[in-house]
């Protein structure tokens, strides 16, 4: 007979290749299935997700780009015959507001740095940012996030081209706020990225870029500015600091040149001298009361006037003036004579042609609701002292105007007063007082509507006319 004990150990070689069949038969299966997942979550363009298996149990893990593609996941699992249950281990990419990609351009790198959003983009810009800078290295510190707007990869493209033109600088997409600093190689570029930085694309805002000191050029020297009076327009060119000191100079001198356009051909530079915009108005305003041919110029820290003055008491203001009005810093030099009188009018008719061709060009401008002269006037009525003399021995009424705004009383006594205000003007540069007569006449002479704001502007004037 044969020993149980002996069946024992004979059947337990057989046990164990029955259980080890079983779990290759295991192992299979969960193979089989695993593989069933990954397809089904590729087919879903949903590859940021893995799956392993538990038996026909399923795990998901990854970071998913967005909230709806969890369930997207956990549903494209299921579907795979075979797998009973989904686990879901997965967690949700974080979310970042502002979103925010910083590069940086360095001397022999750029640097990719903040976030970016899942998926192609970081393929995308990768590719842009060596385009921009061929040869130099890319190191990418960029971290997935989610909170991009749908223009970012536009909005870091027009970064891109921008920070590309600069020697070194930082680049800044703040959600949908571009900021730009950095160093130009020179003025021209400069000028050419503050520029493009005008026209943004649609849907973003600028933060840094168009302020002072935010893209450098090397300092200009010698840094210079120039401004000449012609017959009917006054030139200006050489350099500015920024846009808002060359519009500052531009209004400046519209107000002080009324009547005479303004042709400018100005560079925005590095190196203006301290007390730059003070200087330059402070030159315009005085060369206002020259006559044609007169020249202001700059260079650094020393400025000239020269040219002619129309009378002896225009030409002793300004001498007077100009040192006073500019920066003690500057050094200052002053060439002004006053010009030969012109021939005498003995024509009526041409003595107030005259006078309104040039108050046609330009308006007298008082303070606002005061008869006091504004400072930008005094070349005018230089001239128009000019004209009085021409016009040797006839008499001149000077007559002040307003619009209908205010009450007929106050609306008299102010063109009263204003008229007045001119003939002490013209009698201080000469014109004996018996040959010039102030009057007002309020509102009741208009040669406008005083319906529109254009209108009544035209019906605050001053008139001279012979008698």
């Amino acid at each position: 007979m044969s020993s149980p004990i002996r069946w024992f150990f004979g059947l337990v070689p057989v046990f164990v290749l029955l259980i080890a069949a079983g779990s290759m038969r295991q192992s299979g299966m969960e193979a089989d299935l695993r593989e069933g997942g990954e397809i089904a979550l590729k087919a879903a363009k949903l590859e940021w997700a893995s799956v392993t298996l538990s038996g026909r149990d399923a795990v998901l893990r990854g970071e998913a780009p967005a909230p709806e593609a969890l369930p997207a996941a956990i549903a494209a699992a299921g579907q795979v015959a075979g797998i009973r249950l989904v686990n879901n281990a997965m967690t949700l990419l974080p979310e970042q507001q502002p979103f925010t990609t910083m590069i940086t351009r360095e001397l022999d790198r750029v640097v990719l740095a903040g976030f970016i959003p899942p998926g192609p983009f970081r393929d995308m810009l990768m590719e842009a940012a060596r385009k921009a800078f061929p040869g130099l290295p890319i190191h990418d510190q960029l971290k997935a996030a989610r909170g991009a707007s749908a223009y970012y990869i536009n909005h870091l493209e027009f970064g891109l081209r921008q920070l590309s033109r600069l020697a070194e600088g930082q680049l800044k997409l703040a959600g949908q706020t571009l900021s730009l600093t950095g160093r130009a190689a020179n003025g021209e570029i400069s000028d050419a990225v503050r520029a493009e930085l005008q026209a943004l694309p649609t849907g973003l805002v600028l933060g840094r870029g168009l302020g002072r000191g935010d893209i450098t050029s090397p300092a200009i020297r010698p840094y210079l500015f120039n401004a000449v009076r012609g017959e009917r327009d006054l030139t200006l060119s050489g350099f500015v600091p920024d846009a808002k000191a060359q519009e500052d100079i531009l209004d400046f001198a519209r107000r002080y040149f009324e009547g005479d356009r303004v042709v400018a051909s100005l560079q925005i530079g590095l190196g203006a001298p301290e007390g730059f915009l003070a200087t330059v108005q402070a030159g315009l305003q005085d060369l206002s009361r020259l006559m044609p041919g007169a020249s202001l110029i700059m260079s650094d820290k020393t400025i000239a006037l020269r040219g002619l003055a129309p009378l002896e008491p225009a030409r002793d203001q300004v001498l007077a003036g100009f040192r006073g009005r500019v920066p003690a810093s500057f050094g200052v030099t002053l060439d002004i004579n006053t010009a030969s009188p012109p021939p005498l009018i003995r024509v009526v008719g041409e003595c107030n042609f005259l006078f309104r061709d040039l108050l046609s060009r330009a308006r007298i401008q008082f303070d606002t609701g005061s008869s006091a002269i504004a400072p930008e006037s005094f070349g005018l009525l230089d001239r128009l002292v000019v004209a009085v003399r021409r016009c040797e021995g006839a008499k001149v009424e000077i007559a002040g105007h307003t619009d209908s705004v205010g009450s007929a009383e106050s609306n008299f006594a102010l063109s009263e007063a204003r008229a007045r205000s001119v003939v002490d003007y013209l009698a201080k540069s000469g014109i004996p007082g018996e040959r010039i007569e102030a009057r007002g006449y309020g509102a009741s002479r208009p040669i406008a509507s005083n319906e529109t704001a254009e209108g009544r502007a035209q019906n605050r004037r001053i008139e001279f006319t012979l008698q």
